[in-house]
């Protein structure tokens, strides 16, 4: 098996990391803040995961895991220069590098590090609630995210492809945190959230009152996916958990790692290796790690990619060119 070959065979993921960059009074290393969002979501465990191992690398530098808002916040965030890493979805960090809605403005900051997990939207719904189909959520109380996180941007999109409005749903915008407490407790019918698998959340609210998870996917949402690049096809596999016995489908996206551009090359450097060459540890830790391939360069509809992360990428693809040639499998 060659080193590239090696290395897709194992799944890594990433970080947001706050530019409140200060020297460490006990030592010569830096210390950034992870920006992610909510604490019950993925993007926390997976940045303060990723935090731990690098601590334990001793590389010259540490990071910690915050909680924030979401994509769109950590978006701005690298535009005004408040952070120096954040996660989003792949089409935000996009449209957030060429100005288009809903951010104001291009955003030169910002540089793309590593892919990281695939989010997929289901709908996940109260057992006594009588949903069983994206149809039957209409004039039921639904979540569909805080504002400024990118999965509710993303949904209000979806909706509006149907031809459907907000006004026909009774719309509720907790943080995805508050799920299980809404969905058990019958505060909400069901609830539009999307996440890499597996998800804390949903192991708890399944577990504890039986949450139900449901597709969301129909004729128009294939043809909505189909005609958009930033949505792929994509699933929750059976017995993701324990009452989960066949597949769930939904609209997929593909999270990234973004950086402001003047962080130090070769702390970035350091990030995506440890992303790629430790992602078996990280798993241990996060299994969510286990469905991340950051070895994927480069992707397409992305904001230029940091001078640390090229070399890293060039270096590997380098290093497995050189590898099928003294193997004799280059002619």
């Amino acid at each position: 098996m060659t080193y590239l070959s090696r290395l897709r065979c194992m799944v890594p993921a990433l970080a947001t990391v706050l530019l409140f960059s200060t020297p460490s009074p006990a030592q010569d290393t830096l210390h950034y803040t992870i920006g992610t969002g909510s604490e019950g979501a993925t993007f926390y465990p997976l940045m303060k995961t990723l935090c731990t191992r690098i601590e334990q690398k001793k590389v010259g530098f540490t990071c910690e895991a915050v909680s924030t808002p979401g994509s769109i916040y950590n978006l701005n965030a690298i535009a005004n220069g408040e952070i120096a890493l954040g996660l989003s979805q792949l089409a935000l960090q996009y449209q957030s590098y060429w100005g288009l809605d809903p951010f104001q403005g291009e955003n030169g900051r910002i540089a793309t590090v590593a892919p990281l997990h695939q989010e997929v939207f289901i709908l996940a719904v109260n057992p006594d609630s009588n949903i069983k189909s994206f149809a039957d959520a209409r004039r039921k109380r639904v979540n569909i995210g805080n504002q400024g996180s990118g999965s509710r941007v993303l949904i209000e999109q979806l909706i509006g492809y149907k031809g459907w409005q907000l006004e026909d749903f009774e719309i509720y915008s907790e943080k995805s945190s508050e799920l299980p407490r809404l969905l058990c407790n019958a505060e909400i019918d069901a609830a539009i959230y999307s996440t890499g698998h597996p998800n804390a959340i949903y192991a708890k609210m399944i577990r504890e009152c039986g949450v139900e998870l449901i597709d969301l996917w129909d004729e128009d949402i294939a043809r909505f996916v189909s005609e958009n690049w930033r949505f792929v096809p994509a699933k929750i596999r059976a017995n993701t958990y324990p009452s989960i016995t066949s597949d769930k489908s939904g609209p997929g996206v593909q999270v990234v790692l973004s950086a402001n551009k003047e962080i130090s090359r070769h702390h970035i450097y350091q990030i995506v290796q440890t992303l790629v060459e430790d992602s078996e540890a990280l798993a241990r830790q996060a299994p969510v790690f286990g469905s991340i391939d950051a070895t994927r360069y480069p992707l397409e509809n992305v904001a230029p990619y940091h001078r640390g992360a090229q070399d890293y990428y060039q270096e590997i693809i380098s290093h497995a060119v050189q590898q099928r040639a003294t193997s004799g499998m280059i002619y």
